[in-house]
Order: C-alpha cells, then structure tokens, then sequence
C-alpha cells in the first residue's frame, strides 16, 4: 500500500506496542537476542535512524507489525491499517535482509511467517514457514557443529534457538493445513 501515517510511531508509542511482543509472542519463539533487539531500536530511533543497518529496520516495523496486528480486533481497523504500514515499510529492507545463507536472513523469514500468523490474507504461512526450514537446513542448523570446530557458546545458542523455533512454526503449520482442509480431501485408510 501507498505511505500511511501509521508508519513507525515515536518511540513512546511504539514501546508499549514492543512489550506487548516480548509478553505474548517472543515468549513463545524466541529466535532472536532480547538485547540485540533493543539495539536495534536504540539506532533506529536515533538521529533518524542514519547508522541503522537495513536489519535493524527489518526488525523493528516487523515486531511493532505483529504486535498491532495482534491486538487487533476487527480487520482494517486502526491497529490492522498500522501494521500493514509497517511491514509494506518493512519491505522496502527485503532486498537487504531477505538473503539466504545466514541466520539472520531466516530470522527475517520468520518475522514474515509470524506476521502471517496474525494477518493470514497477506502471506501464505506454510510458504514461509517451509522456505525457513529450507535455509535452515542448507546451513546445517539442523544440527551442532562438529566438535572439532570452535564455536561460541551465544552463536550455538541462536542457532539452536533458531532451529527450534522453525521446527515449531512447521508443526503449527502443519497442523493448521489438516485442520483446514476441505473434507472432501481426507481420505480413509
């Protein structure tokens, strides 16, 4: 959609919105650092965001996208009308973080996929959520490095968070397709 005024709200506004992702949502899938999060939002919000890196952005209209999508009651209300700002905001950074071959592109792949979770008419979840569990195992996220390779205790610990957040998208994911199917699809045995 065309710019909106409900692009990225100040800050004062926008941290109510933040806490409501870590309270309800981040509790859940914790597939990113807390604290490189709030860095995140610390540069954005400084000097109009000048030194902020395109994942920066990413990550900050994502999560304020999910969190007003979520408290949304009635579709193309304020809140709705909100996040879709933000993430059509969002994806202008696509280009820059939607890159295979790293975690932090799976990441943004999974923000995209909880979105979807909150407003499934704009993106296909399954989609998603299937192109994370195949980033995911061509960089070998399924499982730990060998031993032989040195590897730092904070990176092991994303990957595996990583991973284990997209196994639990897939399972919802999949869930969610058998419960949704046409009866005319089941077969009996």
């Amino acid at each position: 959609p065309p710019s909106s005024p409900y692009s990225l709200p100040a800050r004062h506004e926008a941290t109510p919105l933040l806490q409501h992702y870590f309270d309800n949502v981040f509790v859940q899938l914790p597939f990113f650092v807390e604290t490189s999060f709030w860095t995140s939002v610390d540069a954005v919000y400084q000097s109009g965001g000048r030194f902020a890196k395109p994942f920066d952005h990413w990550m900050l209209r994502m999560v304020l996208a999910i969190a007003s999508a979520s408290v949304s009651y009635h579709y193309n209300d304020r809140s709705h009308q909100r996040a879709w700002a933000l993430v059509s905001d969002a994806l202008t950074y696509a280009e820059e973080v939607l890159r295979p071959g790293s975690i932090s592109g799976i990441q943004a792949i999974l923000l995209l996929a909880q979105y979807s979770l909150v407003d499934p008419i704009r993106f296909r979840s399954w989609y998603l959520v299937g192109m994370a569990v195949k980033v995911a195992i061509d960089l070998g996220l399924h499982q730990d490095p060998p031993a032989e390779v040195s590897t730092n205790p904070d990176r092991l610990d994303i990957r595996r968070r990583v991973f284990h957040c997209i196994y639990c998208l897939d399972r919802l994911v999949f869930v969610l397709f058998l419960n949704c199917r046409p009866a005319n699809l089941v077969t009996e045995d």
